[in-house]
């Protein structure tokens, strides 16, 4: 018989992972897929997506003030 202040087999949860084994795989699929896509757009057209979209956020944020 085991000990007391240990668990038995009808008290330990069993069942494995839920959402915390995909999460970590879902953004990593999502983050490789806006890269591929970027390089694709780069390689396509020569021009670098990024240096496209960060005057258009720049402007679309409103302006700081000191």
């Amino acid at each position: 018989m085991p000990p007391a202040h240990l668990p038995t087999g009808h008290e330990v949860d069993v069942r494995g992972p839920r959402a915390a084994a995909w999460v970590p795989g879902a953004v990593l699929a999502v983050a490789t897929g806006l890269a591929l896509v970027a390089a694709l757009l780069h390689a396509a057209t020569g021009s670098c997506p990024g240096r496209q979209l960060h005057p258009t956020v720049r402007r679309a944020r409103p302006a700081r003030t000191a």
